[in-house]
């Protein structure tokens, strides 16, 4: 819901309850250079977590979230798209 109300452009949405069931699989897809996004800073952090329990280190958390992107001028856009993981 939240990545449809706005995200920046090119984003992926990984919601972090998919994070938490598939963690090694997202992490072994996402490029090693990935900043992880929610709307202020905590489920991102809690998700970049994850992320290194599974040895992905290089996954930071964008400070303050997509509201400091906002703030900054910079691009918003607003629509769906969701990461498709398949289900245990």
């Amino acid at each position: 819901m939240e990545f449809g109300i706005s995200h920046i452009p090119g984003s992926v949405n990984a919601p972090l309850a998919l994070t938490e069931k598939h963690t090694r699989q997202i992490g072994q897809l996402l490029p090693r250079d990935t900043v992880v996004i929610c709307r202020s800073g905590a489920r991102s952090t809690r998700a970049a977590e994850l992320l290194a329990s599974v040895g992905m280190t290089s996954a930071t958390v964008l400070t303050g979230g997509i509201d400091a992107w906002r703030d900054a001028g910079r691009t918003v856009r607003t629509g769906a798209g969701i990461w498709n993981a398949r289900s245990d």
